[in-house]
């Protein structure tokens, strides 16, 4: 059985701004999303009828996983139940840090089982899957940077981003919700609501060096806006919540001031820190597998 190998990347939010509530429940979104060189592994084989998923890391479970939806939703969508599949994930991504690992994962499987299953549907066909997936999933079929509307999954247009930048990505040991997140967004949203007996707007500028939800997760998480600011005075000239966090991730410009950030932040116990570079092409899309 011949085994695909292939990494999926992780993403950081260079700006998320919420634009008010939709009427599917939803938030209405603008966000810059940006592939970042920190990845998991996945290795992917055919099998007939059974998908088999297997990951190093035991709070994901089997079916509950978004690799195994991924897969079903491919075979359901494709009509051939004779399908399956052999997934095994290997995790270096962290997991509830608003980095998109798992919305990488689902892209990763649907695309190449799409290949290895000789199904063919066409890029734009995946996009439409994977929006059943998540609002971070379609992204990861193209990138590597790319503005993203709606609730996160509709693409807009691409965003140059210097690959000469450096990334520091810290993460505390708490995990956030995206789930919980948009929650407390949506609480204060319709709090405002019934304070100002007027419908809730937000400016419709996107700002690029702003996270919108951080306004809910800072007060309730004060350290965070400290791993900001502390980025921030080591010369980082951008810091922000990524997504939903609980990461938190500056840009530097200047090798040695990220290594002095970096010091300083892996000396302190009970933080996952790394150092990453903005992705130039997207995995997926510049592969050259033959299948």
């Amino acid at each position: 059985m011949s085994l695909i190998r292939m990494m999926s990347p992780a993403k950081i939010n260079l700006g998320l701004k919420i634009l008010g509530l939709r009427d599917d429940g939803f938030h209405e979104v603008k966000t810059h999303l940006l592939q970042v060189d920190l990845f998991d592994h996945l290795v992917i084989g055919k099998r007939r009828r059974r998908i088999d998923i297997s990951v190093d890391n035991s709070s994901i479970k089997g079916k509950e996983n978004i690799i195994y939806k991924a897969a079903n939703l491919l075979r359901d969508e494709c009509g051939d139940k004779e399908l399956g599949a052999i997934i095994n994930l290997e995790k270096k991504i962290p997991i509830g840090a608003g980095l998109g690992g798992g919305s990488g994962n689902a892209a990763c499987v649907l695309w190449i089982l799409n290949k290895l299953w000789r199904i063919n549907y066409s890029t734009e066909k995946l996009e439409s899957l994977a929006k059943k997936l998540g609002a971070d999933v379609p992204f990861f079929l193209g990138g590597p940077s790319y503005i993203f509307e709606g609730k996160g999954d509709k693409k807009s247009y691409p965003c140059k981003f210097s690959s000469r930048n450096y990334v520091l990505i810290v993460k505390p040991l708490i995990s956030l919700s995206t789930h919980d997140v948009y929650g407390w967004s949506r609480e204060e949203i319709l709090k405002s609501r019934t304070k100002n007996n007027q419908p809730f707007t937000l400016s419709k500028r996107y700002d690029c060096r702003e996270n919108d939800l951080e306004k809910v997760v800072f007060p309730r998480y004060p350290f965070l806006r400290e791993y900001k600011e502390k980025l921030l005075a080591f010369g980082s000239k951008l810091a922000l919540l990524s997504g939903s966090g609980s990461a938190i991730f500056g840009i530097f410009s200047k090798k040695k001031d990220i290594v002095n950030a970096f010091n300083f932040f892996s000396s302190k116990k009970k933080l996952w820190v790394s150092v990453v570079k903005p992705l130039e092409r997207s995995i997926l899309q510049n592969s050259n597998f033959k299948f």
